[in-house]
């Protein structure tokens, strides 16, 4: 056998027999091993469950040291802060018992236990007592005066006293200009236009309007004729009307004088006063507002005296139609005049046959003669007729289209089907004494209400203090008191302007023209 093959045999044996100890050997190792990193683990395990248990009580008795802690700190500020502001506010105790307030702050300071904060805290209680008991709370005098000067500083007030004067100026040449015109129409005198500007604030007032709307109503009552008492006593009713129904000065006055023609109430205010009163309880009570009842008679205007039909039963025919139909006034208006006009047409073939057809007569037999019926009671039999009239009869169509027209049918029906809310409304008027007053004072009461009452007495005050012969002639004299307010607000700083508004303006008129005159000359100075 080759040397070199027997060799190689050999080694190969060798080789395998080597790789069987060396293999059995490291099995050796692996068992003994494994025995000893189970045990190292297992008591890794027990050793680490204590470290943590012990880490979690030093992380607790931290957290617990340090909310201690914090807790202290916002205490000691609290208290200090209290001993600042008691300080700040009680600037009379005297230098010893303010040194033993300072004192106790500092030692709070140094504080680093709740037991001994706390014994802070008494002596803090015992020194404010100390205070009280001595008389030392309070400030002195001169820092309230230092406070009350910055914040009237801070406010303004000069500023407001003058604007307010200027705006005050302003609304009395307004008034002037409205007097002037009033007396030119009127024919009134000086004295008489005196009275009327003084009385204008007062009664404007009353219905939460300004002067200016008061005397601007008696300037239109004057251009239509009525002037004098009667002019105002008219004005005023417009200005009932306007804050009752919440309705524009123009629609008022146009109310009132188209009432006025169309009833013939010769300028009578207590009639006219009856009407708003009966219109504006329909208007609470149903579902239509004062101004719209109010446009609509005006639109109607002087016609409805000739319908023959009451005062109360157009008013009640206007409000069901606008009750349902929810229209605007000049609508109703419009509506009603053409329903009124169309009941008394007898010249028209188609009305007349259609109320035959009804069996509802246009006219009746007075004394042998043949007189027109009056509308309302035509309405109410032809409403009792098309009630009972099937929703597809063509004589309901026929009343719509001959007595309403194409553009009032609408309307018709609505009051056709409607009587007992007319009749209704018939009440609502009877019981309506005092209601347009009453309603008038709830929107006299409201913010604009009010400040228009303050505006009439801050106008009415600096009209006083000019104290002119009349408005009219004391317009110099109002231009010239600015300046004097001025002077005045200037020369006491800002806690003197706060005595100007309140006291002067208060009460400046009751010091005599005399002495008036005189402060005046000297702050003109």
């Amino acid at each position: 056998m080759d040397i070199d093959l027997i060799m190689r045999i050999t080694a190969m044996l060798d080789e395998e027999k080597t790789y069987k100890i060396i293999k059995r050997q490291l099995a050796d190792v692996q068992k003994k091993l494994q025995g000893q990193v189970r045990f190292d683990i297992s008591m890794n395990e027990k050793k680490l469950k204590s470290e943590s248990e012990n880490v979690k009580k030093n992380i607790s008795d931290l957290f617990r040291d340090q909310n201690i802690a914090v807790k202290l700190d916002l205490q000691k500020k609290d208290l200090q802060s209290n001993i600042d502001k008691f300080l700040k506010n009680n600037t009379r105790m005297t230098k010893e018992l303010n040194s033993q307030f300072v004192a106790l702050k500092k030692t709070i300071d140094k504080v680093d236990d709740t037991s001994d904060l706390s014994e802070l805290e008494g002596k803090l209680s015992a020194l404010k007592k100390e205070a009280i008991d001595t008389g030392q709370m309070g400030g002195q005098i001169s820092d309230l005066f230092k406070s009350a000067a910055q914040m009237l500083s801070s406010l303004d007030i000069k500023g407001k006293i003058i604007n307010q004067v200027k705006e005050s100026i302003e609304e009395l040449k307004g008034l002037d200009t409205i007097l002037t015109e009033i007396g030119k129409t009127g024919n009134l005198t000086k004295a008489q236009l005196k009275q009327l500007g003084d009385s204008a604030f007062e009664t404007a007032s009353t219905y939460g309007k300004k002067a200016s709307d008061y005397l601007t109503e008696i300037q239109k009552m004057a251009s239509s004729g009525f002037t004098g008492k009667q002019g105002q006593a008219m004005a005023e009713q417009a200005l009932l009307a306007q804050t009752a129904g919440n309705m524009t000065a123009e629609v008022a006055n146009n109310y009132i004088l188209a009432m006025n023609a169309a009833y013939k109430f010769n300028g009578e205010a207590k009639k006219l006063n009856e009407v708003i009163d009966g219109q504006n309880s329909i208007s609470t009570r149903n579902n239509i507002s004062l101004s719209n009842m109010a446009a609509a008679m005006t639109e109607i205007g002087s016609a409805a005296s000739g319908y023959h039909i009451s005062i109360e039963e157009l008013s009640a025919m206007i409000g069901t139609i606008g009750s349902i139909t929810h229209m605007e006034g000049s609508e109703i208006g419009s509506s009603v005049n053409s329903i009124l006009n169309n009941l008394q047409n007898t010249g028209s073939a188609d009305i007349t046959d259609t109320l035959n057809a009804a069996n509802v007569s246009m006219t009746e037999l007075v004394n042998g003669s043949e007189k027109l019926r009056d509308p309302i009671s035509i309405l109410k039999e032809l409403s009792a007729v098309y009630n009972q009239l099937g929703e597809n009869d063509s004589l309901k169509g026929d009343i719509l289209s001959s007595i309403g027209g194409n553009t009032q049918s609408e309307e018709l029906d609505a009051l056709l089907r409607n009587m007992e809310t007319f009749d209704s409304m018939l009440t609502d008027y009877a019981q309506g004494s005092g209601s347009a007053m009453e309603t008038a004072m709830m929107s006299a009461n409201s913010w604009e209400g009010s400040l228009n009452q303050l505006s009439n007495t801050w106008t009415d005050t600096v009209n006083n203090i000019a104290n002119s012969d009349t408005i009219i002639s004391g317009i110099n004299a109002l231009n010239s008191l600015l300046e004097i307010v001025n002077k005045l607000t200037e020369a006491l700083g800002p806690a003197g302007s706060i005595v100007l508004a309140g006291g002067l303006f208060a009460g400046f008129n009751n010091v005599g023209r005399v002495k008036k005159f005189t402060l005046i000359q000297i702050c003109r100075q």
